[in-house]
């Protein structure tokens, strides 16, 4: 590392550049270039042991680096006794810190350092290579091991790879830095703040050996709360005037009006209104509609009547509420009554608008008078006055439509010849001149 007895960066590089403090045999520094370990002895009696060793590493809980070495080494041309095209790495590991010279000697303890890689000469230019270093302990000490050859020897890098912090923008899942292990590594992840799962499943992931986030077993999906979408990989509040469901889509407004709505056909009991799709629809949304019959006030009975829905009887045809098409027939209706239909245009929002914000939707209101037909039956009543006259009184249920007249007829029944007919518009006659003890038959149209 830059600095004796320093530990791994834990930063964005993640390597540190070891210093070799202790120099055995024939290895120096050329003149200037500290930073630099040269080597060259080509003709030896016996073969070489030539050493750095560096200073004590922390290492933590890393089980993984990369030892990246950049060097240079020269052919053996020709050959000649010990002369090698390679040299060797080691390492000692340690639990527990310790001082320099309490470090095991290469040498001498030559049996506490461990071979990890055997660099062998490429070309006759300078070359990097990086090896695996899997590690148990704590702390390490690297040895370079040199047993004849011409070699330069420029740094030795030791890194590690780290899965990093990350958010994975479509899901909203997080999940933390951490260092990457010799086998997958499994992580429980959480949903971004301001929002929920909503996909079933689990939300893991696996941080790979290789510093890599693998997302393929994460089944799990996050979405933002009601009234908030994702933006810039966080749960942010939907602009003013549109909403949301909180299933996954962004904010949009409600649709507007039908257009055109108009009635195709009508009569006594029936109307088919028909219409087309709103201006406005909404984002990422189908657009249904719903339909509410309501019975309205006539201009001569405004203080008394009450502006309701519908009866129960009333059928919708397809549907009254989630219709996908643009027509509806009602049927069922009174004759000659005058009804207000609305027909709402909804989307996936329309509910939370309603609901968390009061906005009822917008409607398009047509108001249309069924077809008369015939008047109800009568509901007759008698009283006897003397044994000449009678008061006859009548109620009529409906009119359905303009009642013109009522015609009053009554016969006598043992003498239909005797029969008279009299045309009123009120509901009660009084007749008089009756013959005594006569059956009469009365009859209201």
């Amino acid at each position: 590392l830059d600095s004796y007895g320093a530990s791994l960066d834990r930063g964005v590089n993640c390597f540190g550049t070891v210093i070799f403090g202790v120099i055995e045999g024939k290895w120096y520094h050329p003149s200037g270039r500290l930073n630099r370990y040269d080597i060259c002895n080509l003709h030896n009696s016996q073969e070489p042991n030539n050493w750095l060793r560096s200073y004590v590493i922390e290492v933590g809980d890393i089980e993984t680096l990369d030892v990246t070495f950049r060097y240079l080494s020269r052919r053996c041309d020709p050959p000649v006794g010990y002369c090698k095209e390679y040299f060797y790495a080691y390492v000692w590991e340690s639990n527990t810190s310790v001082a320099d010279q309490q470090i095991p000697h290469p040498i001498n303890a030559f049996q506490l350092y461990r071979l990890f890689a055997n660099i062998t000469r490429q070309s006759d230019q300078e070359k990097n290579l990086t090896v695996p270093l899997h590690v148990t302990n704590k702390y390490i000490v690297l040895g370079i091991r040199d047993q004849g050859g011409c070699r330069i020897l420029y740094s030795v890098k030791i890194s590690y790879k780290v899965c990093v912090e990350k958010t994975l923008k479509d899901r909203l899942v997080s999940f933390p830095s951490m260092l990457a292990q010799v086998e997958s590594t499994p992580v429980q992840v959480i949903c971004k703040a301001n929002s929920r799962q909503i996909a079933p499943g689990n939300l893991t992931l696996f941080c790979d050996s290789n510093g890599e986030w693998n997302t393929s077993r994460l089944e799990g999906r996050c979405v933002c709360e009601q009234d908030m979408e994702n933006r810039e990989e966080m749960c942010k509040a939907c602009p003013s005037g549109t909403f949301n469901e909180g299933r996954g889509f962004n904010c949009t407004e409600i649709p507007s009006i039908p257009r055109n709505t108009k009635v195709t056909f009508v009569n006594q009991s029936a109307v088919k209104l028909t219409w087309q799709i709103p201006e406005v629809t909404g984002y990422h949304t189908d657009v249904y509609y719903d339909v509410e019959c309501r019975n309205t006030c006539n201009d001569d009975d405004e203080v008394n009547c009450d502006e309701t829905g519908c009866r129960g009887q009333v059928s919708y045809l397809p549907s009254k509420q989630g219709l996908h098409e643009t027509h509806v027939l009602i049927t069922h209706l009174s004759s000659f009554v005058t009804y207000e239909f609305r027909i709402y245009a909804r989307n996936r929002v329309s509910g939370v608008a309603q609901k968390m914000h009061g906005v009822v939707g917008n409607f398009a209101l047509y108001r249309v008078t069924t077809n008369a037909s015939i008047p109800s039956k009568v509901q007759i009543s008698f009283e006897q006055l003397s044994d000449t006259e009678v008061r006859i009184s009548w109620i009529l249920d409906s009119a359905n439509g303009i009642l013109l007249a009522y015609y009053l007829t009554y016969t006598r029944v043992d003498d239909t010849k005797d029969s008279k007919t009299i045309k009123t518009t009120k509901t009660e006659v009084i007749l008089t001149e009756l013959k005594f003890g006569k059956t009469y038959s009365f009859v209201v149209r």
